[in-house]
Protein backbone atom coordinates (compact mmCIF):
# COMPACT_ATOMS: atom_id res chain seq x y z
CA UNK A 1 0.00 0.00 0.00
CA UNK A 2 1.36 3.38 -1.36
CA UNK A 3 1.56 5.84 1.17
CA UNK A 4 -1.55 8.46 1.28
CA UNK A 5 -0.14 11.11 -0.47
CA UNK A 6 0.53 8.63 -3.23
CA UNK A 7 -2.81 7.39 -3.41
CA UNK A 8 -4.45 8.63 -7.49
CA UNK A 9 -7.60 10.60 -6.40
CA UNK A 10 -10.68 8.78 -7.87
CA UNK A 11 -12.91 10.37 -10.58
CA UNK A 12 -15.51 12.13 -9.53
CA UNK A 13 -18.35 9.83 -11.10
CA UNK A 14 -16.93 6.88 -8.44
CA UNK A 15 -16.82 9.58 -5.93
CA UNK A 16 -20.65 9.78 -6.52
CA UNK A 17 -20.91 6.18 -6.72
CA UNK A 18 -19.40 5.02 -3.51
CA UNK A 19 -21.21 8.21 -1.46
CA UNK A 20 -24.47 6.64 -3.27
CA UNK A 21 -23.53 2.85 -1.84
CA UNK A 22 -22.38 4.35 1.42
CA UNK A 23 -25.99 6.49 1.74
CA UNK A 24 -27.88 3.25 0.87
CA UNK A 25 -25.56 1.24 3.63
CA UNK A 26 -26.87 3.86 5.95
CA UNK A 27 -30.55 3.79 5.16
CA UNK A 28 -30.38 -0.08 5.35
CA UNK A 29 -28.90 -0.04 8.87
CA UNK A 30 -31.13 2.79 10.04
CA UNK A 31 -34.15 0.69 9.08
CA UNK A 32 -32.55 -2.31 11.17
CA UNK A 33 -31.02 -4.16 8.33
CA UNK A 34 -27.65 -4.22 9.59
CA UNK A 35 -26.54 -7.40 7.77
CA UNK A 36 -27.60 -6.41 4.62
CA UNK A 37 -26.03 -2.75 4.87
CA UNK A 38 -22.39 -4.39 5.85
CA UNK A 39 -23.12 -7.04 3.08
CA UNK A 40 -23.96 -4.06 0.52
CA UNK A 41 -20.57 -2.09 1.04
CA UNK A 42 -18.45 -5.80 0.85
CA UNK A 43 -20.37 -6.26 -2.30
CA UNK A 44 -19.18 -2.97 -3.52
CA UNK A 45 -15.82 -3.10 -2.41
CA UNK A 46 -15.43 -6.58 -4.08
CA UNK A 47 -15.16 -5.17 -7.59
CA UNK A 48 -11.67 -5.43 -9.49
CA UNK A 49 -12.63 -2.25 -11.27
CA UNK A 50 -11.69 -0.41 -7.95
CA UNK A 51 -8.51 0.94 -6.99
CA UNK A 52 -6.78 -1.14 -4.25
CA UNK A 53 -6.81 1.41 -1.58
CA UNK A 54 -10.70 2.11 -2.71
CA UNK A 55 -10.99 -1.40 -2.00
CA UNK A 56 -9.66 -1.50 1.33
CA UNK A 57 -11.06 1.76 3.04
CA UNK A 58 -14.84 0.01 1.82
CA UNK A 59 -13.80 -3.35 3.67
CA UNK A 60 -13.09 -0.52 6.71
CA UNK A 61 -16.10 0.60 6.64
CA UNK A 62 -17.70 -2.70 6.46
CA UNK A 63 -15.76 -3.37 9.33
CA UNK A 64 -17.14 -0.32 11.57
CA UNK A 65 -20.84 -0.92 10.12
CA UNK A 66 -20.47 -5.00 11.55
CA UNK A 67 -18.81 -3.45 14.97
CA UNK A 68 -21.69 -0.25 15.31
CA UNK A 69 -24.54 -1.98 13.74
CA UNK A 70 -26.54 0.46 15.50
CA UNK A 71 -24.69 3.75 14.20
CA UNK A 72 -23.00 4.93 17.21
CA UNK A 73 -19.56 4.06 18.90
CA UNK A 74 -20.27 3.86 22.92
CA UNK A 75 -17.92 6.08 24.17
CA UNK A 76 -18.58 5.14 28.21
CA UNK A 77 -14.75 3.94 28.41
CA UNK A 78 -13.13 7.82 28.00
CA UNK A 79 -12.64 9.99 30.67
CA UNK A 80 -15.32 12.69 31.52
CA UNK A 81 -14.96 15.46 28.58
CA UNK A 82 -12.78 13.82 26.63
CA UNK A 83 -15.32 12.42 23.68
Amino acid sequence: MLPIGDLQPVSPELRGLLAAITEQAHRLRSRGRHDRAETLIRRAAEKRVLPPHVRQGMHALADLFRAHPEGRASFDLLPEGAA
